[in-house]
């Protein structure tokens, strides 16, 4: 887990290209075996599994490209000139070969179902889509059983699949 550049106390300005590049500096630091991300850290998540051969990758809440969200929400404006970071996490994924599990809210109130749709149509080695409700977007490590959740979904693409997710709470 890292601040993106820009946020809380790291350095640097906000943008995909500074984000992206800094996820696989990370990356390359700590090699991790498994890479997972919630709602925008889904589609870093997905571009560092696109560049690295990583062994397994959880995408949290995720989506096909911040373009297309923004396009079902304004349709009338010319979204594609407007926008300067698109996050196309569908090319992302699309290019991973690592087995991939979703953990997505069946009534997500920030990301569109028709977003997570054409995500899952681009996902190669698609292991399973963990669907849940009961919460929303924002809040989903509120949920009383998002432990279990996550330890299934790291068991799923994990070789051994012995990989444990803890959470703490003060």
């Amino acid at each position: 887990a890292f601040n993106y550049p820009g946020f809380a106390n790291s350095e640097g300005k906000p943008s995909e290209k500074s984000i992206l590049k800094y996820a696989l500096e990370i990356y390359d630091r700590y090699k991790p075996d498994i890479v997972m991300g919630r709602s925008l850290g889904s589609a870093v998540a997905s571009f560092v599994a696109s560049k690295r051969d990583v062994k397994g990758v959880v995408l949290i809440t995720p989506f096909d490209s911040i373009e297309n969200i923004a396009k079902s929400k304004y349709p009338i404006y010319p979204i594609s000139l407007l926008l300067k970071h698109k996050f196309k996490e569908y090319e992302f994924i699309s290019k991973t070969k690592a087995p991939v599990v979703v953990v997505a809210l069946e009534d997500d109130d920030l990301i569109p179902k028709s977003s997570l749709e054409n995500l899952l149509k681009h996902i190669p080695n698609l292991k399973d889509v963990i669907y849940f409700s009961g919460v929303k977007h924002g809040f989903i490590y509120e949920y009383e059983k998002i432990t279990d959740i996550l330890n299934k979904a790291l068991g799923e693409v994990s070789e051994s699949g012995s990989v444990r997710f803890r959470r703490y709470v003060d």
